[in-house]
Order: structure tokens, then sequence, then C-alpha cells
């Protein structure tokens, strides 16, 4: 029985939304990663010069510009994706059934259970749904009345 359609454009925010979104799932391997940098650079910077205050201030400088260039980095990259790929600037119509959901657009129609998808996830504006752990539908709340945001509540609490 159908439940809902949705007809979802999306636009350049909504890819670097999912760009910083999974960035943020991988928050510990990035923490721990900028960790051993900046390890590194304490020991590299120590023998180098003999104020230690001096060595921490240029070690935490350089791993925080490494952070800020790498959320630039992940931007840069959603958005050329975007432009790429002109299949983004499609629009999208789901039907939303209980037990899967049909996608179609131009050249493109699929039918998906709920069950063989890797995780449905969601945050303040957007529903994810991965099919790996890495590829991902995105679905903007901006398209959702609150018939349609209960059942994803539902449906990620299965």
């Amino acid at each position: 029985m159908k439940k809902f359609n949705v007809a979802v454009t999306i636009t350049k925010e909504d890819i670097i939304a999912l760009a910083m979104y999974n960035l943020r799932q991988k928050r510990r391997n990035f923490i721990i990663i900028n960790a051993a940098i900046l390890i590194l650079l304490v020991y590299f910077f120590d023998h180098q010069f003999n104020n230690i205050y001096l060595v921490w201030f240029l070690s935490i400088c350089l791993v925080t510009s490494f952070i800020f260039l790498s959320i630039q980095i992940v931007k840069i990259r959603a958005i050329r994706q975007y432009n790429s790929q002109k299949a983004f600037r499609q629009p999208l119509y789901y039907e939303l059934f209980d037990d899967h959901y049909e996608v179609k657009s131009i050249g493109l129609e699929s039918s998906i259970t709920w069950a063989s998808r890797f995780a449905i996830r969601q945050n303040e504006s957007y529903i994810f749904i991965y099919h790996f752990k890495e590829v991902a539908s995105i679905i903007p709340k901006r398209y959702f009345d609150i018939k349609m945001q209960h059942f994803f509540d539902e449906l990620i609490r299965k």
C-alpha cells in the first residue's frame, strides 16, 4: 500500500550537507589521525627548537590548519561532484511504501526494500538512506509533512 509521494530536487547545498555528515560520522578516525600528526610534529619540532611552548604552539597551529583544510577539501570535492554530475539536477520522484520504496527519474527506475538498506539516519534537515557504508541517498526534510516525518521516525527506530 502506497504511503507517500515525494518529488525531490537535490541542490548543491544538499550534496555539501551529505559530505559534511559523512565527515562527522568519521570523526573518531579524523581525531586519531590528527592526534598522531600532532604527536609527530611535537617530536619533530622538539629536536629543532629548545622552547617547549613554541613547539606546542607550532604543532597546534599546523594541526588546526590541517583540520580546516581537510574540511574545505571535502566541501570542494562535493561541489565538484555536483557540478560534474548533470543527473543531480533532475528531480527524483520517491514513492514510499511500508516495505519498500521506488525511485524514478529520467532514465532511472528502481525499487528497493527497506530491509536491504545498510542504515537509515537523519539529522535536523535530511534523511540519509545508506545503500552501503559509503553510498547514500539524501532526502531533504523540507519536502516532508508531519506524517512523512513520523513514517521515517518509525522506520529509523526499527
